[in-house]
């Protein structure tokens, strides 16, 4: 395969030829701080040689070697080497939802149904869009069955995610996934109803989800729980008036613990995932997802809102710049990026912490090993999916990558 000038330094040629292909490169900032840089936050070295880290089920980015528009001080990010496995799992998926007559032609507003929207996603560059986020937020998963359930998963809560989505009434969305979750908890469900195809194949992804304990982890369960809850966080309860009750919903509306559950079921763990000392830690981490999630989907829900197609702008950049006084859009995601910045600082003062007091098992050490992946993979996804950059943020395959003209030369780093 012809190699990526813009992934020069960030992975080797070798490497290029195994991972799914990448052709965006979003940058989400609109100006460069002198006071924000980046400082290289590895994951403490002592437990990098744990099981599953060493042998070749995983391809490895130094994403703060080269020029790409990297929003994180994690100097590595990964990806699963049974990505095309996971995205034929969501490819499958969608094509029966955009082909199934009973359970696809509900509509959401104004004549738009599922089927429409899942028949979207499946135009040309289906990789370049949500399919590709499983394979970097999960890069330590153990075998490539627990990646397709995580897939057809995360791909569902994308769909509905859409802004197209967001517009529908909070009452609808949980009609859009109540056979689902009616298969989900009561497995004769799956016996007693007649079964389309895609009912079938969902079926399919509950057994496995379900017989996911004994050897291969009790994280199933955890699954299930955190998937009743997904669709359950649409639109704050009250008005916010704080970066804290910001921060309080989207840890919710992220789906913060369905990612964490997914983290100990891709690595078949029975670790405690709740227990009191990682709790900080664990929050900071939510605060992390939803806050990259906010930095590189403003300027698509931006445009979004102001074109009319979404009714409200729930994004932690516009709550910023209100609560602040900002002068402009920039300081805001400049701020923004600051409060990424330093949840990541303390999440590795908090790991310094854990690896001198010694209090941590080597199964919870894993799974913290897990979400600190999870985090960059989920800053890799945001930075290379076509979801929120489109094709402005299109790199020639034979160029370096070229900020925009209104963006930071060196994404902030220390000079």
């Amino acid at each position: 395969m012809k190699q990526m000038a813009a992934l020069r330094g960030v992975l080797t040629d070798e490497e290029q030829d195994l991972i799914c292909p990448i052709r965006y490169l979003h940058n989400p900032l609109q100006s460069s701080a002198p006071y924000l840089y980046q400082t290289h936050l590895s994951f403490p070295s002592t437990y990098l040689n744990f099981r599953n880290l060493n042998d070749p089920t995983f391809s490895t980015f130094s994403t703060l070697e080269g020029s790409i528009p990297y929003c994180s001080s994690i100097p590595a990010a990964y990806e699963s080497k049974y990505w095309r496995e996971s995205i034929e799992a969501a490819r499958t998926f969608v094509h029966l939802l955009a082909t199934d007559k009973d359970m696809a032609d509900i509509e959401i507003r104004d004549g738009l149904t599922l089927r429409k929207i899942a028949q979207h996603e499946l135009r040309p560059g289906f990789k370049h869009r949500c399919m590709r986020a499983t394979a970097y937020m999960y890069p330590f998963c153990v075998e490539p069955r627990k990646l397709e359930i995580l897939a057809v998963l995360m791909v569902m809560q994308f769909l509905f995610d859409e802004d197209k989505c967001e517009g529908a009434d909070e009452k609808q969305v949980p009609v859009l996934v109540a056979d689902f979750l009616r298969r989900l908890e009561d497995p004769a469900v799956t016996v007693n109803k007649s079964r389309t195809a895609l009912q079938a194949y969902l079926d399919s992804i509950i057994s496995d989800i379900h017989g996911g304990g004994g050897e291969t982890g009790n994280g199933g369960a955890e699954v299930y729980l955190e998937m009743r809850k997904t669709f359950t966080y649409l639109r704050p309860r009250a008005p916010i008036t704080s970066i804290g009750d910001y921060l309080e919903f989207r840890r919710e509306n992220v789906s913060a613990g369905f990612v964490f559950a997914g983290i100990k079921f891709s690595l078949a763990s029975n670790v405690d995932i709740h227990q009191p000392l990682l709790e900080r830690f664990m929050t900071w981490a939510a605060d992390h997802l939803a806050i990259t999630n906010d930095l590189y989907s403003y300027a698509k829900e931006m445009r979004a809102f102001r074109n009319g197609t979404c009714p409200d702008l729930i994004n932690i950049v516009a709550i910023l710049e209100k609560l602040l006084s900002l002068p402009n859009q920039s300081s805001a995601l400049e701020i923004t990026y600051a409060l990424l910045l330093q949840r990541e600082q303390w999440m590795f003062e908090e790991l310094k912490k854990f690896e001198a007091s010694g209090c941590l098992d080597e199964g919870t050490w894993m799974f913290l090993r897990g979400v600190w992946a999870c985090l960059s993979g989920n800053t890799l996804y945001s930075m290379t999916c076509e979801r929120y950059g489109g094709e402005a943020a299109r790199i020639a395959e034979n160029r370096d990558f070229v900020p925009p003209v209104n963006g930071p030369p060196d994404m902030g780093k220390r000079p």
